[in-house]
């Protein structure tokens, strides 16, 4: 039976959890090579434990949202130098509002597009790779059935074992889906990418035993466990009301 792991999506100010120099310790963490520029956790990072288990995001969400484009070779070059493992670079079929990350999907005719684009991304980082045990996720993307069907179809014949959904919303639902479509094409390894509300959180722990492993991340989960939103009985103001009246931390509460 396997437990859903939270990996958090940092470095953020003030959380450092990564670090030899933390008061505690938490052995997982999510690191955005679309955030990084080129540049090695090492020397971003200094005080980076070596025991760390460093899950890379290839950066296909802030192609999405934020209309920057990356190239796969580097992509690809920076997850073998940096992390544990990695995602595909993905080039998500989402119509966005600003940063925000969310919208619906597009017409049929663009998800089509976005599929070809990020088969020809995987082709290349598959070609450009030097460690072949290096781990890499596959994403799945879509809202409908018919859409996994047609993204999964396009990224079968690469033999990537381990998958990573993208709900496009947190309702357990859309998670519940996806994560069941890939189990009965005998995925046994999922990351839920970035979704962690409460609701979510306990639908991932029932699946997780269908699952030899699941993990899930999300940065707006770890911010609000930093200023008590969620995971907390009390109400936003109350609880600010309370850190700032008792000179602690609210939060998290678990």
């Amino acid at each position: 039976m396997s437990k859903p792991i939270y990996i958090p999506s940092a470095p953020n100010p003030g959380t450092d959890w990564w670090s030899n120099k933390a008061p505690w310790k938490y052995n997982y963490v999510l690191i955005s090579a679309g955030l990084m520029n080129g540049k090695s956790i090492k020397k971003a990072f200094p005080d980076m434990r070596e025991d760390m288990f460093i899950m890379g995001d290839s950066g296909g969400f802030q192609q999405a949202t934020q209309g920057v484009r990356f190239s796969a070779i580097d992509i690809m070059k920076w997850l073998e130098s940096n992390v544990t493992v990695g995602f595909i670079l993905d080039l998500p079929p989402i119509e966005t509002t600003g940063n925000s990350g969310l919208g619906k999907q597009m017409d049929t005719v663009t998800f089509e597009k976005r599929l070809e684009l990020t088969v020809k991304n995987v082709e290349t980082m598959m070609e450009v790779r030097t460690k072949k045990d290096f781990k890499l996720y596959a994403i799945l993307q879509g809202k409908e059935r018919k859409d996994m069907e047609l993204w999964y179809g396009g990224l079968e014949s690469f033999g990537l074992i381990d998958w990573g959904i993208s709900p496009k919303t947190g309702k357990p639902k859309d998670i519940v889906e996806m994560a069941l479509f890939l189990r009965e094409r005998g995925v046994n390894n999922i990351h839920v990418l970035g979704v962690s509300n409460m609701k979510a959180t306990a639908v991932l722990g029932c699946i997780s035993d269908s699952f030899e492993a699941l993990t899930y991340d999300s940065r707006k989960w770890a911010s609000g466990t930093m200023y008590g939103t969620y995971w907390n009985p009390y109400t936003r103001a109350y609880a600010i009301e309370m850190m700032v009246r008792e000179g602690g931390h609210p939060g998290p509460i678990c």
